[in-house]
């Protein structure tokens, strides 16, 4: 064991002789060191004072959460390989899975962003659809706000139909105030960032499940100014069936920004000779929009 210690020390001098070493370079001479140390023995007792002095070595130092630069991995490698090899030749038994010659840590591969939506619930409702929506929104661009919502064959209590249902939703930005609602009094006004021009929609089926596209604005994409409904599809049925509409069928609603807001209500069906087309204002008070 003395004979491997002085060795380490003489690299580790030699290195302090010229320009100061990283420590990268300290960690690639002590790990080769190590390597010629095991592989100069010619005896199992030889083997395992090296193995000793290494293990502690390695323990003391923290290695097994050291990360090394990309410029010593390969070389780092090699040096735990022969390392491996030689003590395997006189030991006769695997290296530990540990080894105390450190093996390249890879860089951290950073988070990805979901592509959709999460799965919806059953039976799926409007306002779970708008929820997840809203979640994912946030996620992807805090700014993205829905301007448009298409809701095909939906019941009195907002559910969707689980064959023929489905929701579109065209999302844009939330609408940028001249004043800011973060702006404290008399503060100056900043400039609104610049709006993209590739705008997306969602889609939803229950065979489906989530799906976007994208189409492209001449200009910007559309604001909306939250909360976007304000209602929700079952206070708008409610309103439709005071006007004498069919509890028990299926509605087609749309709602999109504009001024004023106001909600499509249509229920069609030729063979029963039903055609029941209303439009109602969008001004509940007590929906609130996820920010």
């Amino acid at each position: 064991m003395q004979r491997t210690v002085g060795v380490v020390i003489a690299v580790i001098g030699s290195l302090a002789g010229c320009k100061k070493p990283s420590p990268d370079d300290v960690l690639l001479a002590r790990a080769r060191d190590l390597a010629s140390a095991m592989c100069a023995c010619k005896d199992k007792a030889c083997a395992e004072d090296v193995h000793f002095t290494a293990t502690t070595w390695s323990s003391d130092m923290g290695l097994r959460d050291r990360s090394a630069s990309e410029a010593v991995r390969k070389p780092l490698a090699e040096a735990g390989q022969r390392y491996r090899e030689c003590r395997v030749r006189l030991v006769g038994e695997p290296a530990p899975v540990a080894s105390p010659v450190p093996s390249p840590v890879p860089s951290p591969v950073p988070p990805t962003k979901p592509a959709r939506p999460a799965a919806a619930s059953t039976p799926a409702t409007i306002d779970g659809l708008l929820a997840l929506a809203r979640d994912w929104a946030h996620e992807d661009d805090g700014r993205i706000r829905i301007v448009n919502l298409a809701v095909h064959y939906v019941d009195a209590e907002g559910q969707l139909d689980d064959e023929d249902g489905e929701v579109t939703l065209e999302l844009g930005t939330g609408a940028q105030g001249a004043s800011g609602s973060k702006r404290r009094l008399g503060a100056p006004v900043k400039a609104a960032p610049a709006q993209a021009s590739t705008c997306r929609s969602l889609h939803w089926t229950r065979k489906d499940g989530w799906w976007t596209t994208e189409t492209t604005s001449l200009t910007s994409c559309r604001e909306a100014s939250p909360p976007f409904p304000r209602c929700t599809v079952p206070a708008i049925w409610k309103r439709a069936i005071a006007k004498g509409a069919p509890a028990e069928a299926l509605a087609v609603l749309r709602l999109e920004e504009a001024t004023p807001r106001q909600w499509s209500f249509t229920i069609v069906d030729e063979p029963r000779g039903i055609d029941i087309k209303h439009r109602f204002a969008d001004d509940c008070d007590v929906a609130i929009e996820k920010p």
